[in-house]
C-alpha cells in the first residue's frame, strides 16, 4: 500500500525531473482561479529527502503558482513508494485531465500500458497473471479497440519524437493520426528510394527515370546546366508563388509546410535571379511556360521583357472545375490557375489555334505526393502545345516537385530533368515511377 499524507511546503522545495507533460498551455484561467481561492487540489509529490521533493502530477498548478510568486503550496507527499508505483501515480493523474493534447494523451496511456506490463508482466489470453490491454482499458475506462489505438499511437511517438514537430497546432485526434500516418509512410519511402537508387537491379526506364530527378538548390542546379552549356526548347518552370500557402490553400497538411515559400518581400529579388538563368538557357525558337499568382502578373511580364523575351498579354489558364477559399464568407472559391509563356525571336507553337484554356481535374487530394501537383494529362496537354514531340530533345523543369512533368514528358517520348530542395518529394517520385504502370497516368484508368 502506498504511504501518503497532505502538507504545506516550500515551493523551492520541489524539483521537476522528467515529467510526462510538457506543455502546460495557457495558464491565465488558472491564476486567476489560484489568486481568488488558492489551491484546491493539493499537488502530488515524492519524498526523496529531507525537505525534498520531486513533482509527480500537478505541474500546471506548480507553473501557476510560481507565476504567482507564491512560497508554498499544499502537496500528497508519496513515501516509500516503488519506481513503478510513483510513475503510475504521475501517469494516471495526468492522464484524467481534460485540457491534454492528443500527443500527450496517446503517449501517457501508451506509458500506462508498458509501465504496468513492467510491473505485473504481459498477460496473454487466457492467463491470470500478467498485464493485458483488456487491463489496461479498465484500468483507463476506455474500450480495448480505443485503448489499442492510443498505444500503438503513443509507440509511434515514443519511437519517432521528430513527428511532434508535425503536431504542433493539431486540433483534433483525426488530424493528428493522418499526419503521424503520412509522416510513417514517408519514412518507409525514404528507405525505399535509398535502397532503390542504390541497387543494380534497377535499369533502363526506371533507372533512367529516377536520374533525371536531383535533390539539390534550383539555383545550383541551373548555374550546373549553364556551366555544361546546356540549351532547352521547352522550359516549365512552376516556382513558389510568393504567397502564404499554409494559408491561402486550404486542406493542406501540417507535414506539407516542408513546401518552401518565399516570403513576398523577397519575391521580385528571386524572379531576377530566375529569369537571368532561365533566358540563358532557353534557345532561340524555345518556349518558357511559367506558373505563377495572377498578383504577379505584371511584375513576372516586366521581368521576362527585362532579360529579351516576348510574352502574351494573356496568361494560359488551368480550368480546375472545383474552387476553394479560406474567406468563403467574402470571396468566391478560385477555381483557376495561370501561366505566362514566353519565347525568344524564332519561336512558333506547335500547336498552332488552341485555346490558351487547359479544362483538366485537379489530382485527387489523397493522391497527391506535392501540395501544388498538376495531373500529367493536363502536362502533356501543355507540352504538346509548344513542342514538337517528334524532335525528342530534353526538356528542363527547374522546381520537381511531384515530378510530373518529367512523366508526362516520358509518355511523350521525350527526356526531361529537374530538381527540388525537399528529399521527400524526391522519394515520393522514385516510389511512383517503381510502382506504376505505363504509361504514367494521374487519372483513373
Amino acid at each position: 500500500m502506498t504511504d501518503s499524507i497532505v502538507k504545506v511546503v516550500k515551493l523551492d522545495d520541489i524539483k521537476i525531473v522528467n515529467r510526462a507533460r510538457k506543455d502546460y498551455g495557457d495558464l491565465h484561467d488558472l491564476t486567476d482561479s489560484i489568486r481568488k481561492h488558492g489551491i484546491i487540489h493539493p499537488i502530488a509529490v515524492e519524498e526523496t529527502g529531507e525537505d525534498t521533493y520531486r513533482l509527480l502530477a500537478g505541474g500546471r498548478r506548480l507553473a501557476a503558482s510560481l507565476a504567482l510568486d507564491l512560497e508554498t503550496i499544499p502537496v500528497r507527499i508519496y513515501r516509500n513508494s516503488d519506481e513503478h508505483t510513483m510513475k503510475e501515480i504521475e501517469l494516471l493523474e495526468n492522464i484524467t485531465r481534460k485540457d491534454l493534447t492528443y500527443e500527450e494523451t496517446v503517449s501517457l496511456e501508451y506509458q500506462v500500458h508498458t509501465l504496468m506490463q513492467k510491473k505485473h508482466g504481459i498477460g496473454v489470453q487466457g492467463a491470470k497473471t500478467g498485464f493485458s490491454l483488456q487491463d489496461t482499458a479498465e484500468l483507463l475506462d476506455k474500450s480495448k479497440t480505443a485503448t489499442a489505438e492510443s498505444v500503438k499511437y503513443g509507440k509511434i511517438l515514443t519511437e519517432h519524437p521528430e513527428i511532434k514537430n508535425a503536431l504542433k497546432g493539431v486540433k483534433t485526434a483525426k488530424e493528428a493520426k493522418k499526419i503521424i500516418n503520412k509522416v510513417i509512410k514517408d519514412e518507409k519511402t525514404k528507405e525505399f528510394a535509398k535502397s532503390t537508387e542504390g541497387s543494380l537491379l534497377v535499369k533502363g526506364v526506371q533507372r533512367a527515370l529516377i536520374n533525371s530527378y536531383k535533390v539539390m538548390d534550383v539555383f545550383d542546379f541551373l548555374d550546373e546546366k549553364i556551366k555544361q552549356g546546356k540549351t532547352y526548347r521547352f522550359i516549365e518552370c512552376d516556382p513558389p508563388y510568393g504567397i502564404d500557402l499554409m494559408n491561402v490553400k486550404k486542406g493542406l497538411d501540417a507535414d506539407d509546410e516542408l513546401y518552401k515559400e518565399v516570403d513576398s518581400t523577397d519575391y521580385k529579388e528571386f524572379l531576377v535571379k530566375l529569369f537571368s538563368r532561365l533566358s540563358k538557357l532557353l534557345t532561340d525558337d524555345g518556349w518558357l511556360v511559367f506558373w505563377h499568382g495572377i498578383q504577379w502578373y505584371n511584375t513576372i511580364r516586366t521581368l521576362i521583357g527585362d532579360v529579351g523575351l516576348d510574352s502574351a498579354k494573356v496568361p494560359g489558364i488551368w480550368i480546375k472545375g472545383v474552387g476553394q477559399t479560406q474567406r468563403y464568407k467574402t470571396l468566391l472559391a478560385s477555381s483557376y490557375e495561370i501561366f505566362t509563356y514566353a519565347h525568344k525571336k524564332s519561336a512558333e507553337i506547335f500547336n498552332t489555334g488552341r485555346a490558351n484554356v487547359y479544362d483538366f481535374s485537379p489530382v485527387v487530394a489523397k493522391n497527391k505526393l506535392h501540395p501544388t501537383e498538376r495531373p500529367i494529362e493536363m502536362i502533356e496537354e501543355l507540352i504538346k502545345t509548344f513542342y514538337d514531340p517528334s524532335r525528342r530533345g530534353e526538356i528542363l523543369v527547374p522546381f520537381g516537385g511531384s515530378g510530373n512533368t518529367i512523366l508526362a514528358a516520358f509518355n511523350l517520348g521525350i527526356h526531361a530533368c529537374t530538381c527540388d530542395l525537399q528529399e521527400v518529394y524526391h522519394d515520393r517520385y522514385v516510389k511512383k515511377v517503381m510502382d506504376s504502370e505505363l504509361p504514367f497516368r494521374s487519372y483513373n484508368k
